[in-house]
C-alpha cells in the first residue's frame, strides 16, 4: 500500500515540476534535520487520568526546501484516543499552490494488530516553486487518554510514533532526517488511600471533633481515595465506647457515589468495636475518584468523675490496618502496604458547671449544687470550687455567675 502511495507522489512530483535533479548534501556545519513528535515526554499522574487530555505534533526541524511528504502516525488505542486532527500547511503556501493527496485515519492500523490506528497523511507543492525551510508541526493531534491505571500494576508507559515517513525535495529527490524521535507518554496512577475525616467535603484538616453535652451528633465520614476499578471495601473501626455510642440505624451508606446494587455485611457492632464488607457485583461497571463511602454518626455519652460532675476525656476513632482495605481491579489494597490510615480524635470538653449535660448552665444545674450544700470534700475537688474544702455559698455564687453559657471551651 504505501510503495503504491509513494509511487503515486513521486508522479505528481515529476510531472509538475520542471526544475532540474539536484542533488541533496548538506552542509555538516548545518543544524540536523529531524522527524519528531512534540511532546518528546508527556506525564499523567492520577487520580482519574481517563479525565486528561493534550494535543501533539508531528514536527520537522531545521528540513531545507521540503517539497512533499508521506507519513503514518501511530499510537496504541489500549491507552489513547485520537478525538481530533488538523493538516498543517506552510503559512506562505497559497491555496492553489500544493495538494493533499492522503487524509486517513484507519482503525485497524498498518498491519500492526498490537498498535490498531493511525494517520496517514500526505501533502505535496505544486509547480516550479521551491519548498519549505525551517521547522514547523505537519500535523495537530487532540488525544484523550482513556485508560486509567491501577496503583498496583505502577505507571504505564505508551508511544506515539513515525513509521514509515517519506520527504521529498522539489524534483522528487528523498530527504532522509538525520534521526527522528517518538513522543512517549507515562500514565502513572495515584496512591489509592482510606480516610476517617469530619467532613463530607475531603478536608485532611478535619480530624478533630468535639463533643459537651449529651446526645449530641458527631459526623465521621469514612473517604475513599484516587480509587479506580473500585469495587468495593473492608473497614475495621474501633473507639471508646464510654464516650461515644452507635448503632445501625445510625450508618449511612453514600448511595449517589456507590450506587446501589451493593452487599453490605456486618460482621461485628458490638460497643467500641465495628466491621464491615461492602461489595459491588463483579458484573456491574466499577468506580472510580474520591469520595465518602460511610457516614457513622455517634451519639455522646458524658464521662464524669466519682463526683459525678462531667470531666473532660478524648478518644480517637481508628481504622485498624489488620482487617481493613479496598478492592480493586480483582485485588486487595491492604493496609498497610498501600494505605495510609488516618485516625479521628473526638474531644470530650464538658461546658464547666453545666452538671446535667444539657448544653448550657441554668436553673437546674444551680440545684444540682445546692443538693451538695454543706458538703465537705478535698479541697478544689467535687463541689468545692474555690478550693476551701466544702461547698458554701460562696460555690453556688461560682456556678450562679456562669447561669446562660452555652459556650464549650476551645480544643
Amino acid at each position: 500500500m504505501n510503495t503504491k502511495l509513494f509511487a503515486v507522489v513521486i508522479v505528481a512530483l515529476l510531472a509538475l515540476s520542471i526544475v532540474p535533479v539536484l542533488s541533496f548534501d548538506p552542509d555538516p556545519e548545518d543544524p540536523p534535520f529531524v522527524k519528531y513528535i512534540d511532546p518528546q515526554e508527556i506525564k499523567f499522574t492520577g487520580p482519574c487520568t481517563e479525565s486528561q487530555r493534550f494535543t501533539a505534533e508531528d514536527m520537522v526541524y531545521m528540513v531545507e526546501d521540503l517539497y512533499a511528504w508521506d507519513i503514518v502516525v501511530n499510537w496504541d488505542s489500549t491507552y489513547l484516543e485520537l478525538e481530533s486532527y488538523t493538516i498543517n500547511i506552510p503559512a506562505d503556501w497559497p491555496a492553489d499552490g500544493y495538494t493533499i493527496l492522503i487524509d486517513d485515519v484507519d482503525p485497524l492500523g498498518p498491519d500492526v494488530a498490537e498498535h490498531p490506528e493511525w494517520i496517514h497523511y500526505a501533502v505535496t507543492r505544486l509547480g516550479n516553486v521551491s519548498g519549505f525551510s525551517g521547522t514547523m508541526s505537519l500535523l495537530t493531534m487532540e488525544f484523550h487518554v482513556v485508560y486509567e491505571p491501577c496503583y498496583m500494576g505502577g505507571c504505564q508507559v505508551t508511544y506515539i510514533w513515525n513509521e514509515p515517513y517519506w520527504f521529498a525535495g522539489p524534483c522528487g529527490y528523498v530527504i532522509e532526517p538525520d534521526w527522528d524521535e517518538e513522543g512517549v507518554v507515562h500514565i502513572n496512577p495515584s496512591r489509592p488511600n482510606m480516610e476517617l475525616l469530619l467532613s463530607d467535603t475531603f478536608d485532611l484538616e478535619a480530624k478533630d471533633a468535639q463533643g459537651w453535652y449529651e446526645d449530641q451528633v458527631i459526623e465521621v465520614y469514612l473517604w475513599v481515595s484516587n480509587v479506580t476499578k473500585f469495587y468495593g471495601m473492608a473497614a475495621h473501626i474501633t473507639w471508646n465506647s464510654a464516650l461515644l455510642r452507635i448503632d445501625m440505624q445510625q450508618i449511612h451508606i453514600n448511595e449517589e457515589a456507590f450506587p446501589q446494587p451493593w452487599e453490605f455485611l456486618v460482621q461485628d457492632l458490638s460497643p467500641g468495636d465495628f466491621y464491615f464488607e461492602i461489595y459491588r457485583p463483579c458484573e456491574k461497571p466499577p468506580l472510580k475518584g474520591t469520595f465518602w463511602m460511610l457516614k457513622f454518626e455517634f451519639k455522646v455519652k458524658c464521662y464524669y468523675d466519682q463526683y459525678e460532675i462531667p470531666i473532660g476525656a478524648l478518644t480517637c476513632i481508628d481504622l485498624c490496618e489488620s482487617c481493613s482495605g479496598l478492592y480493586m481491579c480483582g485485588d486487595w489494597y491492604n493496609s498497610p502496604t498501600w494505605l495510609d490510615l488516618s485516625t479521628v480524635c473526638y474531644h470530650w470538653t464538658p461546658i464547666p458547671y453545666d452538671f446535667d449535660q444539657n448544653g448550657h448552665v441554668g436553673v437546674e444545674d444551680i440545684m444540682i449544687a445546692l443538693d451538695h450544700y454543706g458538703e465537705s470534700f478535698a479541697p478544689g475537688e467535687g463541689f468545692d470550687f474555690d478550693g476551701d474544702g466544702d461547698c458554701d455559698i460562696y460555690d453556688i455564687v461560682i456556678v450562679a455567675k456562669h447561669y446562660c453559657n452555652d459556650v464549650p471551651p476551645e480544643l
